[in-house]
């Protein structure tokens, strides 16, 4: 199809490449033109049109090309992010009345070869047109005229929220992803005042109103499920919250659900500050969500890092503000199995701090843990991890150099790279893939390209052991020595004297901007490590 007009709306946002002639898509796929090689795009867009991609009797053949094809495309530009249209199918063809619409189980065979597609190439991502289309209607977005005249498939309004979708997808995933949400429960969760109307008089159903509420639980359930921690900051009495997220018939959410439930008197804002704390995550990780607006202004002044969501003024909305938040502040664009255990993982972690402070030091409760950490090279299964970490953690991370997951890709791809994943586990849980190191090696040296830590294991001396593990492995490499460096921000001090520790060698003074050179000569000094867990490598 011809894209021009569907251009036109994109470059006040992106700079494009738009190949020459009618219906290149294929062409680019399969021999990518020196053109678009050198234009080096961030992002490619696939926009199809179901009805004019099928146009044989062998659909599903029809489709298989056109799936390899995009997966083609993938391959062909690993640096950049290929977003890949669902299909919609016009009612075209002539049939019986009775007869199912072919256009649903061809929209869903596209949908499963897709899905297969993308687990094999972490740069392929999903932009789901078809949705869009079914949320206007096909009335306004398609236009007979543009396609018969002009072979434009869609209106010129259609062309504009098409437009406007595609923009949106693409520019969220560049956003960053807060962590928390935090949420009232009075009016917010349910309807009513627990206080007052008792676990029986709140407004809570699967019909009418109390659906509304019901309805907004579910779309927290779904945001919690991508890894969103929820929480709970409520001026209520805290056995009574926990009688009805134990006992309601109607709750959607229940007390597993949420990783603190702070029902008191104090107020909200010192609350969400000591959950900060507890959870060791900054302010700016969290949003909060309050029917009542007095509540919100105070968060609002006392804690102005904190998101605070706008309530909608007709309640019937809230459904709808509440997967927004999702769009806005949680958006990603696909699950890692960390994301899946987040809530579980902190859980766990409160059970830790029990056992911390009735330990005698804390090397003492380093080794009750019993801390396993099993080191390896990063492998496409957990790739779209290791980018989602660079991107989120800001405290234990020497250079704060972020990657999308097509910068990885081409990253990993390079001559002398490597990329070194560590996976720890302990007697209270697992807590997934939580180090990252990357390196490039020349000749017989290693150079840091980026060390970060998920904070959830800060202070357990995971650094030393994967440290001292991976220059064993460099070491048996013919590597000699390492150079590193640390770059300062406002978040990351906790890293400041990291490389000091592991006996690392500063070179020269600290740059303007603080960046402070380092080398180590594996085997030549001793540094300081508590090596006091167990490592395991797996082969990559």
């Amino acid at each position: 199809m011809t894209v021009s007009f569907l251009a036109a709306e994109l470059e006040d946002h992106f700079s494009l490449f738009v190949p020459d002639g009618y219906n290149q898509w294929v062409r680019e796929c399969i021999a990518p033109s020196t053109d678009l090689v050198a234009f080096a795009p961030e992002a490619i867009a696939v926009l199809l049109d179901g009805s004019a991609l099928i146009e044989g009797s062998d659909a599903d053949a029809e489709l298989t090309l056109a799936l390899d094809q995009v997966a083609m495309l993938a391959q062909n530009f690993p640096a950049s992010a290929v977003y890949v249209s669902t299909l919609d199918f016009k009612p075209v063809w002539v049939a019986p009345a009775d007869a199912a619409p072919s256009g649903v189980a061809l929209s869903a065979r596209w949908c499963e070869g897709l899905a297969e597609r993308m687990a094999a190439h972490p740069n392929l991502h999903l932009f789901d047109l078809a949705s869009v289309i079914a949320e206007h209607g096909r009335k306004l977005i398609y236009d007979d005229k543009m396609w018969y005249l002009g072979s434009a498939p869609y209106s010129l309004k259609g062309t504009r929220l098409v437009a406007r979708a595609l923009t949106d997808r693409v520019v969220r995933t560049q956003a960053k992803r807060k962590k928390v949400l935090v949420v009232d429960l009075d009016n917010t969760l349910w309807g009513g005042v627990l206080g007052e109307d008792g676990a029986d008089g709140i407004v809570l159903s699967r019909s009418l109103t109390g659906a509304v509420y019901r309805d907004a639980q579910l779309r927290l359930k779904e945001i919690a499920a991508t890894g969103v921690l929820l929480a709970i900051a409520s001026k209520n009495d805290e056995d009574l919250v926990r009688a009805v997220l134990r006992d309601h018939p109607q709750m959607a959410l229940r007390e597993d659900d949420f990783v603190a439930i702070m029902a008191n008197w104090e107020p909200k804002s010192r609350n969400i500050a000591e959950l900060a704390t507890r959870l060791n995550l900054g302010l700016d990780s969290f949003v909060f969500l309050d029917d009542n607006p007095v509540e919100r202004e105070s968060v609002r002044l006392e804690l102005p890092d904190v998101t605070v969501a706008e309530f909608p003024a007709d309640v019937t909305q809230l459904p709808k503000v509440v997967s927004a938040l999702f769009d806005d502040h949680f958006f990603t664009q696909r699950l890692t199995q960390e994301d899946a255990a987040k809530t579980a993982q902190y859980q766990a972690e409160e059970k830790r701090q029990v056992a911390k402070a009735a330990s005698a030091s804390i090397d003492d409760y380093i080794r009750s843990l019993g801390i396993t950490i099993t080191v390896g090279e990063a492998r496409d299964a957990n790739a779209a991890r290791v980018a989602q970490l660079t991107g989120k953690t800001n405290q234990f991370n020497l250079l704060t150099r972020t990657f999308s997951d097509e910068e990885l890709a081409a990253y990993r791809a390079k001559p002398g790279s490597a990329v070194y994943v560590a996976e720890v586990t302990d007697r209270y849980g697992d807590y997934g893939l939580v180090f990252v190191l990357m390196l490039t090696v020349a000749g017989r040296t290693a150079t840091i390209d980026n060390l970060l830590m998920s904070c959830r294991v800060m202070g357990r001396h995971i650094e030393d052991a994967v440290l001292a593990a991976v220059e064993e492995r460099l070491a048996a490499q013919g590597v000699s020595d390492i150079v590193g460096a640390y770059v300062p921000t406002a978040r990351n001090s906790p890293v400041s004297g990291l490389l000091d520790r592991l006996g690392f060698d500063r070179v020269g003074d600290a740059a303007a901007d603080g960046r402070i050179d380092y080398r180590r000569t594996i085997g030549a000094q001793a540094p300081e490590r508590r090596l006091l867990n167990d490592v395991v490598w797996v082969a990559s």
